[in-house]
């Protein structure tokens, strides 16, 4: 029951989500730049180059939406455990290079 709305008041769902996930997405940021700057290097050696200069840098973040609790009647909803989940926070970053 809760006291602000007694029995009026119904649970509609639960969703986690992260309070801040800024130092996440730094580190994944600098991950996904790391990956890209070892490809390019190997495109630039096979191709008998040096990498040059960045040129242009995209980037997609993506974290997943909140996980929501299907609406269920009371009985049904204190039978259901909550447990801490887990979450992702992904970059993807498109880079491009000068080759010299």
């Amino acid at each position: 029951m809760v006291d602000a709305g007694g029995d009026a008041a119904r649970l509609r769902g639960v969703s986690y989500a992260l309070e801040d996930d800024a130092g996440l997405e730094a580190e994944a940021r600098a991950e996904a730049l790391a990956v890209a700057r070892q490809k390019a290097e190997q495109y630039a050696e096979l191709t008998g180059r040096e990498l040059g200069e960045v040129v242009e840098i995209r980037e997609q973040v993506s974290s997943p939406g909140p996980m929501p609790f299907a609406g269920a009647d009371a009985a049904v909803a204190e039978a259901v455990p909550l447990a801490p989940g887990s979450s992702t926070v992904a970059v993807t970053a498109q880079v491009r290079w000068s080759l010299r």
